[in-house]
């Protein structure tokens, strides 16, 4: 004897299955990796002369940069290679002379930014700059 209910469930079982797959697909959507920026070095020491050090940027993000403190910018400073998602930066220090007494080791921050869906990823920079040795 025939089910007459057998089609219905068969109905019922293929909904299913299509409400399963179509969750299953809004979720993998929802599952993005997190935006993320790193880079070659975390610290950049120079002696007093001016001088270049080359560093990585490793992200799929665009990215952006800023020196704290901003007095910085007047001795530290970035040129950026590449596209508009550069993978190598040159970081340049001026001299560091002395040209009154006191005279210190200086330090800057170099913070790299990227933004997605309202998370922000930072990488730091930290950039030390010795002094000229005294001279006997």
């Amino acid at each position: 004897m025939k089910n007459p209910f057998l089609p219905l469930r068969i109905k019922s079982l293929l909904a299913s299955v299509c409400l399963l797959a179509l969750s299953i697909s809004m979720t993998s959507c929802d599952e993005e990796e997190p935006p993320r920026i790193s880079l070659s070095s975390t610290e950049a020491r120079f002696g007093f002369e001016a001088a270049t050090q080359t560093l990585r940027v490793e992200t799929g993000f665009a990215w952006s940069t800023r020196i704290v403190p901003a007095e910085a910018a007047e001795w530290c400073r970035l040129s950026l290679e590449g596209s508009d998602r550069p993978e190598t930066i040159n970081v340049y220090v001026d001299d560091n002379l002395p040209l009154e007494t006191g005279t210190e080791e200086r330090h800057a921050t170099i913070i790299f930014s990227i933004g997605g869906k309202g998370r922000n990823t930072d990488a730091t920079l930290h950039v030390i700059q010795g002094i000229m040795p005294e001279q006997n």
